[in-house]
């Protein structure tokens, strides 16, 4: 981690660090290590005491920063004037956060674990209006909203190729099942009806993919595109045992390939949700 880093979770903002030595993360806990809310009611049924239990959704959330910003140089060295230096660091925060039409702008956080330091990136929205209390003739501390329409953190991109037959090991490192987002599953031919069993979950493609050819269910958007003409083909999916295509659960899922013919292989493309 930088030297400078008063946290043991610093932050990244479209690249650029939230640990400086003119301007840093100063809030150790608080709403940053908060877990997702969930969003969805139990049903209430006559005759019966309280409601029955139903499953929810992980809801959009709100991660709270506390920042200080200083006349510092950025960079260091020597600067302008201290109140221009002042001023200088505060529009350049403020332009890492205020995007026009309120866009999202890429989060990183990284923090040590078992001994590594572990990342994980989602996409945030400003939420507050980044007005400072003087702290010092030259110096502010603030609060800035970080806007999560999608509530996780995801870790890097992990890529897992199934042989047909072969059982396989995924793990998945994350704090909650995935959930599809940035995620592929390819079926590359020669393949007729192949299938991707994972547990009592299984997703299958009701159709013979050629040799050089391949089928892509985006797992995120609900997409089957068939590479060889760009054809949308889900009306041959079919799947059984979660409402998402191919979830992985916490930890190690044994995942397999089978087919009804065909020598091909099976690409699955996921990314861990983190808190």
């Amino acid at each position: 981690m930088p030297f400078w880093a008063t946290s043991d979770t610093y932050w990244d903002i479209d690249g650029t660090s939230l640990s400086q030595i003119c301007w840093q993360v100063k809030t150790l806990g608080d709403g940053r290590s908060s877990v997702p809310k969930f969003r969805g009611d139990n049903i209430e049924l006559a005759y019966r005491p309280g409601a029955r239990h139903e499953a929810k959704q992980v809801d959009s959330r709100v991660v709270p920063l506390q920042m200080w910003v200083n006349d510092t140089p950025i960079g260091g060295g020597a600067g302008a004037a201290r109140d221009e230096e002042y001023e200088k660091n505060l529009r350049a925060l403020r332009l890492l956060f205020w995007k026009d039409e309120g866009a999202e702008f890429l989060v990183t956080k990284r923090w040590r674990e078992s001994g590594t330091v572990k990342s994980a990136s989602g996409y945030a929205s400003l939420g507050s209006d980044l007005a400072p209390a003087m702290t010092g003739p030259y110096a502010g501390s603030f609060g800035v909203d970080l806007i999560m329409a999608n509530p996780w953190f995801y870790e890097a991109l992990v890529t897992t190729t199934l042989v047909k037959d072969t059982p396989q090991v995924v793990n998945n490192t994350g704090d909650a099942k995935t959930n599809g987002y940035g995620g592929t599953l390819e079926f590359i031919g020669p393949l007729t009806n192949p299938r991707v069993t994972n547990g009592s979950i299984w997703v299958q493609v009701g159709l013979a993919i050629a040799t050089g050819d391949k089928v892509t269910l985006d797992l995120w958007e609900w997409t089957a595109i068939r590479d060889g003409d760009g054809a949308n083909v889900i009306g041959a999916v079919t799947h059984s045992g979660a409402r998402q295509w191919m979830p992985l659960a916490r930890g190690a899922n044994t995942l397999e390939l089978t087919a009804a013919s065909g020598t091909g292989t099976a690409v699955l493309k996921s990314r861990a949700p983190r808190f």
